[in-house]
């Protein structure tokens, strides 16, 4: 899934299409949208952008609010908790996914056969999570972010010689890689960021 389009960077650059004779190619904005589209994900922490099924395991917090890895987790099919040597599923009536926080939030408690509980059980890994998700569309945010990333990619190598050669009016110019672009926009991928706790 590429997290960008060639006519969005062409439009933010204000720059014609390949037929104007232009000197940046369709071709070549497409190759640095797989690039940093690529690069991105991993910088994410993200196997795929696109939906997915996730299995995960989470350490209780003791509080009723178990926040996910996955930033973008579009459904929940299914909780099991162990504690101690118990395993258990709970019932979906028990929690609510909160997307905008990807948050798991207990509404009504789980019950085992001690009594009933109103916080994820305290523990290590104790508490597993299966469900979906991913993007099913691109969001106006993130396609902002790495259409920025690719249009400065661009403007570095189309006014640059080479990485710490002198152009001709003086002014050292480099080429930065994608790694140091899109870590330079860390604080607009980071909604997007896999947590790793």
């Amino acid at each position: 899934m590429a997290l960008t389009t060639a006519a969005r960077v062409r439009q933010r650059l204000s720059i014609a299409d390949d037929s104007g004779g232009a000197d940046i190619t369709s071709s070549e904005i497409d190759s640095l949208i797989d690039e940093v589209t690529a690069y991105t994900q991993r910088y994410c922490g993200l196997a795929q952008w696109e939906s997915a099924a996730y299995d995960e395991r989470h350490s209780g917090t003791g509080t009723e609010e178990l926040f996910l890895r996955v930033p973008y987790m579009t459904s929940v099919s299914s909780v099991t908790i162990s504690v101690g040597s118990d395993t258990q599923t709970i019932s979906s009536d028990a929690y609510r996914l909160d997307q905008d926080s990807a948050c798991l939030v207990l509404s009504g408690g789980w019950e085992d056969w001690h009594g009933t509980y109103g916080v994820w059980p305290e523990g290590w890994k104790n508490i597993r999570v299966q469900g979906t998700g991913g993007l099913t569309s691109v969001p106006d945010d993130l396609t902002l972010a790495i259409t920025d990333i690719v249009c400065q990619m661009l403007f570095d190598r189309h006014t640059s010689l080479s990485t710490a050669q002198f152009a001709t009016d003086g002014v050292q110019r480099t080429v930065r890689t994608v790694t140091e672009l899109v870590q330079a926009q860390d604080h607009r991928l980071a909604p997007w960021k896999r947590v790793y706790a």
